[in-house]
């Protein structure tokens, strides 16, 4: 599931389609540095976007799980 969601995330990504690509996040996700909730990770894509900066490949080599918090990197 999370390579498939990867797939996604790079096509959506390099199709400059961020409102497909937040739709991975939760409301309340957090990107590190950069806040939460779904306008900060909206804003941050929407940034990173328009960098013209695009992804090959996007692989995960590790999830953790504590509590209730997933952190996938």
């Amino acid at each position: 599931a999370i390579e498939e969601q990867n797939k996604r995330f790079v096509r959506w990504f390099n199709d400059g389609n961020v409102d497909s690509l937040i739709s991975i996040y939760r409301e309340d996700a957090c990107l590190v540095g950069r806040g939460c909730g779904t306008i900060a990770v909206q804003q941050y894509f929407n940034s990173q976007v328009q960098t013209g900066m695009r992804f090959k490949e996007l692989v995960t080599t590790t999830v953790t799980v504590e509590k209730s918090m997933a952190v996938e990197k």
